[in-house]
């Protein structure tokens, strides 16, 4: 049995969802109604990328490694990285901590740290830890959206 995770976001996290609800609506419009990222599929979504490694350079097993790389980099706790990633706790202590507790401020807290680290070094800023290879990345090919959408997401 999976067990239920509600996972908490950040202001950046949240936009990214609202910019990928509009872009379905506009593409998928039918089954925007029921996904987050519709798709034309027999299930109406997203089940599997079909890009090539030179067209989308990272996939999902990678953008959860990279997660993980950006989270120490903004400083966060190894306890609090396992939490944020739904990766169950080592060691017998592990089970007085409750997650609802977590869930409600600091969990969030520490997403808005990962997601500052993110957006700090996307804009160029050299305050904190050195992400130059976030430049790298092939996201440029992915924006569906105007760039005046995207100066006012950020």
């Amino acid at each position: 049995m999976k067990k239920a995770f509600d996972i908490p976001l950040s202001r950046p996290m949240i936009r990214c969802i609202l910019r990928a609800m509009r872009a379905g609506r506009i593409l998928y419009p039918d089954q925007a109604e029921f996904w987050l990222f519709p798709a034309d599929s027999d299930s109406g979504h997203l089940i599997e990328h079909k890009e090539e490694r030179d067209v989308l350079s990272k996939w999902g097993n990678d953008l959860r490694q990279s997660y993980r790389t950006l989270a120490q980099a903004a400083g966060v706790s190894e306890l609090d990285i396992h939490l944020l990633m739904n990766h169950s706790l080592p060691g017998v202590n592990a089970g007085y901590i409750t997650r609802d507790s977590l869930l409600r401020d600091h969990l969030r807290k520490q997403q808005e740290r990962i997601s500052k680290v993110i957006i700090d070094s996307a804009n160029g800023r050299d305050e904190g830890p050195d992400l130059g290879w976030l430049h790298n990345a092939k996201v440029a090919a992915l924006l569906v959206l105007p760039e005046e959408e995207l100066k006012e997401a950020a």
